[in-house]
C-alpha cells in the first residue's frame, strides 16, 4: 500500500516508482509546482559599466553588454571594418591606347571607359569561333528564288491599291524636282529631264557623230563607219542601268508612247519579246476601242473596260 503525494489517499500498486494514484494527481501536482515557480521573485542586481564608444556610465542587468545602445554599437562596428589606408596618386600607361594616366584605384589600367570598351571587344573576337557558311546548292538556291516570286506576287496583289497610291506620290515628287525641259534639235521639240539633257549635251553628241532624226525617234550617225545608228533613248537608259550596249534583246520601251519625251522616268527596259507583245497588246486595245465606240456611240468608259476585260479572257491576252 502507498499513499498519494498529491491527495494522500492509499492505494495498492505493483511498480515501487509509482507516486499518484492517477493521472489527474499527477497534473495537479505538477500544475502546484509551475504555479510556486511564478510566485518566487528573482532578485538580480543591476551593475554600472563605462561604454566602450562613447564613455557614458550605464546601468545593465545583462553581464555581456559594453555599449550604452545599438547606435554606439554600430559606430564602432563600423570602425573597426574600415580599413584607413592612405590612397596616393600612381602615374600608369593605358594598356589600350599607351596614354600616361594618374588614379588612385591600383586595379585601375584603362585611362577611360572608351579603352575598357575597345578592349572587350578585341577579347570577344578572340574568344568567338566564327563556323563558316555552306554554299547553297542550285536546288536550294531555285527554291528561294520561288519563295521570293511567291511572296512579291502575293503583296503585289494585296497591295495594288497602296503600290498605286504610293507611285503616284513619287511621281509628284519626281516632277516637281526634275521639271520636263523642251529643247528643239532639228526644227523639232523633244522632251529631256535635266540629267538626260546634260548627258544628251555632253556625252552624246560628238563631232564623229551626226544627229539625225529617224521616225521621231533621236538617234546619232557614224560619220566615218557603216554602223547601224544609236538611238539616245535607248543608250540613256541601258547607261544609266549600267546593262551591256551590244546585247540585241534589250529595248527600251516609251510609257505615253510619245517618242519625243526622253525623260528617264518615260523609259522602260524591257526583253524584244516583252516589248514586242505589249505593243501587240496596245494595238489590240486600241483597235478595239475604236470598233466598241463605233458601235456604241454613247457607252460609258467603264462598261468597255469591262468588256475588254471579257475579250483578254476569251483571246488570253495577258
Amino acid at each position: 500500500m502507498k499513499k498519494c503525494l498529491s491527495c494522500g489517499k492509499e492505494f495498492e500498486t505493483n511498480k515501487p516508482s509509482k507516486i499518484y494514484c492517477s493521472r489527474l494527481c499527477a497534473h495537479r501536482q505538477a500544475k502546484r509546482r509551475s504555479d510556486a515557480r511564478k510566485k518566487e521573485i528573482k532578485i538580480i542586481q543591476k551593475e554600472t559599466k563605462n561604454c566602450l564608444n562613447c564613455g557614458k556610465e550605464f546601468e545593465t542587468e545583462n553581464l555581456r553588454k559594453i555599449y550604452c545602445s545599438s547606435i554606439c554599437a554600430n559606430k564602432s562596428s563600423r570602425k573597426r571594418n574600415r580599413k584607413e589606408v592612405i590612397l596616393e596618386n600612381k602615374i600608369k600607361t593605358c594598356l589600350q591606347c599607351n596614354q600616361t594616366f594618374s588614379t588612385t584605384n591600383p586595379r585601375k589600367i584603362y585611362c577611360s571607359a572608351v579603352c575598357t570598351n575597345k578592349a572587350s571587344r578585341k577579347r570577344n573576337r578572340k574568344l568567338s569561333i566564327k563556323i563558316p557558311k555552306l554554299p547553297l546548292t542550285e536546288e536550294e538556291k531555285r527554291l528561294r528564288k520561288e519563295k521570293k516570286r511567291e511572296y512579291d506576287r502575293e503583296y503585289k496583289e494585296k497591295n495594288r491599291w497602296r503600290i498605286r497610291e504610293r507611285d503616284r506620290e513619287y511621281s509628284i515628287i519626281y516632277n516637281q524636282n526634275n521639271p520636263p525641259l523642251s529643247y528643239e534639235i532639228q526644227g523639232e521639240e523633244f522632251i529631256f529631264d535635266k540629267i538626260g539633257l546634260k548627258m544628251y549635251l555632253e556625252e552624246f553628241v560628238h563631232p564623229s557623230f551626226d544627229i539625225v532624226i529617224i521616225d521621231g525617234y533621236l538617234a546619232r550617225d557614224n560619220k566615218f563607219n557603216d554602223y547601224k545608228p544609236q538611238f539616245f533613248h535607248r543608250w540613256l537608259k541601258i547607261k544609266r542601268t549600267k546593262k551591256d550596249m551590244s546585247n540585241p534583246y534589250l529595248q527600251v520601251h516609251h510609257h505615253n508612247g510619245n517618242t519625243r519625251d526622253n525623260r528617264i522616268k518615260n523609259l522602260k527596259l524591257l526583253d524584244s519579246e516583252k516589248h514586242h507583245s505589249l505593243h501587240k497588246k496596245k494595238m489590240a486595245y486600241k483597235t478595239y476601242k475604236e470598233k466598241f465606240y463605233a458601235d456604241n456611240p454613247d457607252a460609258d468608259p467603264q462598261l468597255m473596260n469591262w468588256h475588254w476585260a471579257r475579250f483578254k479572257e476569251r483571246n488570253f491576252i495577258d
